[in-house]
């Protein structure tokens, strides 16, 4: 559908109007000469039949209907050749125009516009080639041949404005196959010279054998078309598929492939809102939504139950497709669709079966990133950030905090109470982390008790003020085992780098300093 322009609609209504205005105005000025009206009528049934089984060439529709306008227009005249058109192709559009607006208003009105264009467009074609060729004196081959090239390139002028004012590409103009579609054209007005012979000299039976094979051309031409567009629609939505999929293989970070996942699968589906619902031992509950504007993420609510199979109803356009993992399902997308695509729906399984893929990806890549019992990365990754982080304050000249944490009589705790005890500390302990850290920091488990903390664009003050944070919280904190409530302390290690200051710090030696201020920390608590 084209897009909206206040130019291209007005220029398109003038289009019309005029394009019946005029021939009906010179039709009740001179009068009309037609064939007999029953075989006028036939006519018309005949041409609305071919109009409505058109090929196309590229962008160009081409319909055989024009060679019983031309013959009308040879025969009996450019005024009812102009009418006779509009009426045809009026109220072929006018059918799309209602059989639309079970879509959407906007649709039907784009068809009904569209159809005044056009039949406005035939209507002025026929009667503006009709008046300057009746100013010379010619004979009938020079007659047959400037109608024909006028009618042509009168027609692709319009279709060529209209293209224009609604800041269409213009280049397809140039193509080898647009033109080629024009000379199909010209070939048909062709036909409509011999059939114009055969009906004024032996009869309306005679034309059958034109009708009929005019009649299967266009019918095969139309079932050649609606197959090779089928194909070529479905090699565009697996071009879109692949791309996809080509997306979601490459995000391992959970989050993100998630809100990836449900706005990849909003826009192929056309959806009107997606839900995409996970159940996973490891990483607990998540549900995700989109509605074209904004993801939501739920976690750890109610539990989803996936269904096994792919349910499709085409009365409420939903429909509810498994995700798979190994032989089990992992759990289930929901969409609720503008209109349901049949070929769109031959890729829900692939859909399914890579979202699986990827979303497992994504989980076992946390399982090698994040602590299992605190949810903090693991050393192993802090590692790389920090020398991810360090290159980056080295060549942007920003500083960058590192913090060292350690639980206090750690040991203690877990001989006396138990290691279930030593854990809760932790839990509780790395909850005042994730509370204070922002997206860009990086928190990790060191080791048993310990903890580190990246702070990229912090300075050591700034550093200072969010470790006073986490070690105010802790001496805040109790936790109770057993009915007992246990008081718990932390100690911390602060290390800078400032590249203008210390241009000679690596990481090994900022992990060392705060490590030593750790312990000195540790001594004085003592």
């Amino acid at each position: 559908m084209k897009k909206i322009s206040r130019a291209g609609i007005a220029y398109e209504l003038i289009i019309g109007i005029l394009g019946i205005a005029i021939p009906l105005y010179l039709a009740i000025k001179g009068g009309i000469v037609h064939p007999p009206v029953l075989h006028w009528i036939f006519f018309g049934i005949f041409a609305l039949w071919l109009a409505h089984t058109y090929i196309t060439f590229g962008n160009t529709i081409v319909s055989f209907e024009i060679l019983i306008y031309y013959f009308l227009f040879y025969k009996y005249g450019y005024v009812n050749a102009a009418i006779t058109a509009f009426a045809v192709i009026f109220i072929l559009w006018g059918y799309y125009s209602i059989r639309a607006l079970k879509v959407s208003g906007r649709e039907s009105f784009y068809y009904l516009k569209r159809g005044l264009f056009n039949a406005g467009s035939y209507g002025l074609i026929f009667t503006f080639t009709g008046w300057w060729v009746s100013l010379i004196k010619t004979n009938i081959d020079v007659f047959i041949g400037l109608t024909i090239v006028s009618l042509v390139l009168l027609n692709e002028l319009l279709i060529f404005i209209d293209t224009w004012l609604y800041g269409e590409d213009l280049k397809h103009f140039k193509t080898w196959n647009y033109w080629k579609s024009s000379f199909i054209e010209g070939v048909i007005y062709s036909v409509g010279v011999s059939f114009g012979d055969l009906y004024q000299y032996k009869g309306l039976l005679s034309t059958f054998p034109i009708l009929m094979v005019t009649l299967l051309l266009s019918y095969f031409g139309r079932s050649a078309n609606i197959t090779s567009q089928r194909l070529l629609k479905r090699l565009s939505y697996l071009r879109e598929m692949n791309r996809i999929l080509r997306i979601l293989s490459s995000i391992l970070d959970l989050d993100t492939l998630l809100e990836s996942i449900v706005k990849q699968t909003f826009r192929f589906f056309g959806a009107k809102f997606v839900t995409l619902c996970i159940s996973d031992e490891d990483v607990g509950i998540y549900r995700v939504y989109y509605d074209g504007e904004k993801v939501s993420t739920e976690k750890d609510g109610k539990p989803c139950i996936p269904h096994n199979s792919t349910i499709i109803s085409k009365e409420t356009k939903e429909i509810v497709f498994p995700i798979p993992k190994g032989g089990g399902v992992l759990g289930e997308m929901r969409l609720l669709l503008t209109e349901i695509d049949d070929e769109k729906i031959g890729f829900i399984d692939v859909l399914g079966k890579n979202i699986g893929i990827s979303i497992t990806n994504a989980l076992l890549h946390r399982m090698s990133i994040e602590d299992s019992l605190t949810g903090l990365y693991t050393r192993r990754f802090f590692d790389k950030r920090l020398r991810e982080e360090f290159n980056r304050s080295e060549r942007s000249g920003e500083p960058l905090s590192l913090l060292m944490f350690d639980l206090n009589d750690f040991k203690l705790l877990n001989d006396t109470y138990g290691h279930d005890a030593g854990d809760m500390a932790l839990i509780m302990f790395t909850g005042y982390l994730k509370k204070y850290t922002r997206t860009y920091d990086t928190a990790a488990r060191w080791g048993g008790d310990e903890f580190v903390v990246l702070l990229p664009r912090t300075n050591r003050s700034e550093a200072e003020a969010f470790m006073q944070r986490i070690l105010k919280e802790t001496r805040n904190t109790t936790i109770e085992f057993d009915g007992k409530k246990i008081k718990i302390s932390a100690s911390a290690g602060i290390a800078e780098y400032d590249p203008k200051s210390n241009p000679d710090m690596t990481p090994e030696k900022l992990i060392s300093i705060a490590d030593r201020n750790l312990l000195n920390s540790k001594k004085q608590n003592l």
